[in-house]
């Protein structure tokens, strides 16, 4: 009886030094998400992501969470202080892409933390990434959005050539969002309206056309005149090849983003 009660007592003291140590373990992981070393953080994360059941756990997420913030920074200031010259690397590139896939499958899309950090990821419009945010972001993704395409997303204000790039990104992906989720606020609905209609009108001519392809894949007919004047008037102009004259590739893109709305109303 004795034998049989200190075996119990040796097995229960080795589960609890095993759920010690495991914690134990989690922790100086957590703590290694902090590291200013991008090799100590990306090592600590593929530990952790390869633990399901440390995935479960909120503390988990809410650290990861903000791991793919302070990275997301890490790859706008790299970009930035080369004038988007210099990229991350592709080592770390497959580190944060994985980072993000990780994380859209455990995301809460009604946590304005957690959806910022998935929005300032910046993903190519008309990418599965942006295609997903957009159908499951919501309302919530919005103000996220609009602070990216404002330049003020990353911790301090965007340089121009920086500001180009976000707003390139954030514009279009708010038109694909309006598209994608009916039953926005009037008030939320207007902000992206009024936010595609300056991006139509933007000086930039790499605004109007990323904002012009965006409106011609998911806009209304109600951007029909907008893009009636860009078909006419559009300034930007480039020389033909081998012939005078200039090439008006906004105005053709417009032309064909009215074709496509109204096809679209038509099937509707």
């Amino acid at each position: 009886m004795r034998i049989h009660l200190k075996l119990c007592l040796f097995s229960i003291a080795i589960v609890c030094f095993t759920a010690y140590a495991q914690q134990s373990d989690l922790s100086s992981l957590l703590s290694d998400l902090k590291s200013p070393d991008v090799n100590v953080r990306s090592a600590a994360y593929t530990k952790i992501a390869a633990d399901r059941e440390a995935l479960k756990r909120p503390e988990v997420r809410a650290a990861l969470f903000d791991l793919l913030n302070r990275e997301n920074r890490f790859v706008h200031k790299t970009l930035e202080e080369s004038n988007g010259q210099t990229g991350v690397g592709e080592d770390f590139g497959e580190y944060h892409e994985d980072l993000i896939e990780t994380l859209m499958k455990v995301v809460d899309w009604h946590d304005p933390h957690q959806v910022c950090a998935i929005a300032e990821s910046v993903p190519d419009p008309g990418s599965a990434l942006s295609s997903m945010i957009a159908n499951k972001g919501g309302a919530t993704m919005i103000p996220c959005l609009l602070k990216i395409a404002q330049g003020d997303a990353y911790g301090h204000k965007d340089s121009p050539s920086m500001l180009e790039s976000d707003r390139a990104n954030a514009i279009p992906m708010l038109v694909q969002l309006g598209a994608a989720t009916p039953n926005l606020s009037e008030a939320d609905r207007r902000v992206v309206q009024e936010t595609t209609v300056r991006g139509l009108r933007d000086s930039d001519e790499l605004i109007r056309e990323v904002t012009v392809r965006a409106v011609g894949d998911f806009g209304t007919p109600d951007l029909i005149p907008v893009l009636e004047d860009i078909a006419r008037f559009d300034p930007y102009s480039r020389p033909k090849e081998d012939t005078q004259g200039g090439r008006y590739d906004l105005r053709e893109l417009a032309a064909e983003a009215i074709r496509s709305i109204q096809s679209r109303s038509k099937t509707n």
